[in-house]
């Protein structure tokens, strides 16, 4: 699941849920990647901006902004934001998997 705000040109990813089961396989680099693009273009958003607040649970996707196109703003106590031009290549659909609508 994939929660965006947007204030203006400016989206903001609040959260990013996924089983860890199907993380490593792409199936996270293609979801984000379509889901900012498409909306992207659908609210006319110049910047995205995304957050990464650390837990236990969830050490396995650190870099994971960073790995998508993003570039680290700041970090505080180790919450880190992060910010993307929405224009800029972020992160890529691995080739073998196909994103179809209905």
């Amino acid at each position: 699941m994939l929660i965006l705000e947007r204030n203006g040109a400016i989206g903001r990813i609040d959260s990013f849920l996924m089983s860890c089961r199907v993380l490593g396989r792409g199936l996270e680099r293609a979801m984000v990647a379509y889901c900012l693009d498409v909306m992207g273009s659908t609210w006319d958003i110049d910047t995205w901006h995304a957050e990464y607040i650390p837990t236990r649970k969830n050490v396995q996707v650190a870099d994971f902004w960073s790995v998508n196109g993003f570039v680290q703003e700041a970090e505080h106590e180790g919450r880190r934001t992060y910010v993307r031009d929405a224009r800029a290549s972020g992160g890529e659909i691995p080739s073998y998997l196909c994103v179809k609508e209905d």
